[in-house]
């Protein structure tokens, strides 16, 4: 085989045998190109995100607590608000001081929740307080540095955590 021929073990046009662009040359052993020109990438500009403290946020999150009895989060539960992240359906994330990192650093577990402000603000009121629910489902009893999955923290646990926080807000229970 020529030595600007890439080998046939591409998918496509590489596939059949055509000549590879001038400067490529294939990786031995790997059936990839060794430069990074094999696969043109859509340009995306470098975007920094932005985190700031999020006291309102913060003040909502001690209400849904308060009101739904989650003892065990405390004070060690941040709430941040992030501008710039491209994410497309995300609206929440919660973060966790993993145990390696709280015995390195000699400090007990901490949860961040992030909240992606574009997505996140224009929701409405419900959707927002359903939203920090789930976000606080995922802090374990132990609040140890792990988090709950989705198989715990889903659509039906979080409906009925709502009713119960409304029913409460206003009174009923």
């Amino acid at each position: 085989m020529p030595a600007d021929t890439v080998a046939p073990s591409y998918a496509g046009e590489r596939a059949r045998g055509k000549k590879a662009a001038p400067g490529l040359v294939r990786a031995s052993g790997t059936g990839r190109a060794a430069c990074s020109e094999a696969r043109p990438r859509a340009y995306l500009p470098a975007v920094t995100i932005r985190y700031v403290h999020a006291p309102d946020i913060d003040a909502q999150v001690r209400r849904i607590v308060q009101a739904l009895g989650l003892a065990h989060i405390d004070g060690r539960v941040v709430c941040m608000r992030s501008m710039g992240s491209r994410a497309r359906w995300t609206l929440a994330r919660c973060h966790a001081l993993s145990r390696i990192m709280q015995a390195a650093l000699g400090v007990p577990a901490h949860y961040v929740i992030e909240i992606l402000s574009g997505p996140f603000d224009r929701l409405s009121a419900e959707e927002r307080t359903k939203t920090l629910i789930h976000e606080l489902l995922h802090v374990p009893r132990a609040f140890g540095g792990g988090l709950k999955s989705h198989r715990y923290v889903n659509r039906r646990t979080v409906q009925k955590l709502y009713e119960t926080y409304v029913r409460r807000v206003r009174g009923l229970e």
